[in-house]
């Protein structure tokens, strides 16, 4: 496979030995393959990630979870983040009860203003199955309001006339 190493190499080749080439059209040429390295890299990594999950669970279970993916915008990338993560952590999951279970929460997390993959690094750095929204809040700090409107420009004494 062609590497983007491989790609500015030629690119600069190309430059140094060939002064009929204009500028312009070394850089679209470079952008462009550039541009294509990167779906091939996303798409090659997305196939790997169905290919995963495809080898753990069944075709009717992998449609029901591919689409609550589809309908919640959660990717597909991030669920089999998720069953690596459990594989790793010698809790596999067997069955896609789980991963309906984390979708719905990752959605109701995400609807209430929090960050998924915050979430879920918390839950990795934890070593937690799943999660809930009282646990994240422990592990997130939290700005105090005299914080925040500092951040704004008001000093304490306009603070407290706030209050």
């Amino acid at each position: 496979m062609i590497t983007r190493d491989d790609i500015i190499n030629a690119y600069v080749h190309l430059r140094k030995t060939n002064c009929s080439i204009s500028d312009e059209a070394l850089d679209f040429i470079k952008n462009s393959a550039l541009e294509k390295l990167k779906e091939i890299s996303e798409k090659e990594g997305l196939d790997n990630d169905v290919k995963y999950l495809n080898e753990r669970f069944t075709q009717k279970e992998m449609k029901a979870v591919v689409g609550m993916c589809i309908g919640t915008g959660i990717g597909i990338d991030t669920v089999a983040q998720y069953v690596r993560y459990r594989n790793e952590i010698k809790k596999p999951i067997k069955t896609t009860r789980p991963l309906k279970a984390l979708i719905k929460k990752l959605v109701d997390a995400s609807v209430k203003g929090y960050v998924i993959q915050q979430i879920l690094d918390i839950m990795y750095d934890n070593e937690w199955q799943t999660f809930e929204l009282e646990w994240i809040d422990k592990k997130i700090p939290k700005k105090s309001t005299q914080n925040s409107l500092s951040e704004f420009g008001f000093n304490n004494e306009e603070q407290v006339l706030l209050k």
